[in-house]
């Protein structure tokens, strides 16, 4: 690819996701950033569960319509760790697959074959690893 002056760029690829034959990408959704209610959860023995907020993530979507599948993926678009994602069987495929996400609040919703299903997950700082876990 040239520039108008005449300059050439190159491009090197950061990261990728793999995808098997017939998958889709459906959406991306951003995390919806804003003013953060809490940084943590209280537990029961009294420690605290610090929500895991990362303002570069992204919430894939992918519809696989010849297996009636989908996946919901959430992705740092910076580093290309997947943070959470988990398959979803016998979908209707034509629906697609619904999500928002909030601060570490991720809210999915999707059509199978028994009707309407919704998943919700909270992400929370793994302190042992310094890693997201749910």
């Amino acid at each position: 690819m040239s520039a108008r002056n005449g300059t050439q760029f190159q491009s090197t690829e950061v990261w990728s996701i793999p995808f098997v034959d017939g998958d889709i990408l459906s959406s991306t959704t951003p995390v919806a950033n804003g003013a953060i209610a809490s940084f943590g959860r209280a537990v029961g023995d009294k420690s605290t569960l610090y929500k895991y907020l990362n303002p570069h993530l992204v919430v894939l979507t992918i519809i696989n319509a010849q297996k009636s599948a989908g996946r919901v993926v959430v992705v740092d678009s910076t580093s290309g760790r997947q943070v959470y994602d988990v398959a979803l069987g016998d979908i209707v495929t034509s629906k697609g697959v619904q999500v928002a996400m909030s601060e570490n609040w991720l809210v999915y919703s999707y059509l199978d074959k028994a009707g309407w299903r919704i998943g919700s997950v909270e992400l929370y700082e793994d302190r042992r690893n310094d890693k997201a876990q749910t």
